[in-house]
């Protein structure tokens, strides 16, 4: 991990124009939007772990 990006899938998406990372938690996943300067738009998403119902 490098904080806030990691390389495996842990639930929590960061999708930008072209490319889709990954965030270690919740937290992680909103600094990304913040780092990605060159990203017009991106959509942070994730599913409840306890009942799969998508949160975008």
């Amino acid at each position: 991990m490098a904080h806030p990006f990691v390389s495996v899938p842990l639930g929590f998406s960061v999708m930008g124009t072209r490319t889709l990372w990954w965030g270690g938690c919740a937290w992680d996943s909103f600094a990304l939007p913040l780092l990605l300067k060159d990203e017009p738009d991106v959509l942070v998403a994730t599913r409840c772990p306890a009942c799969d119902t998508p949160h975008a």
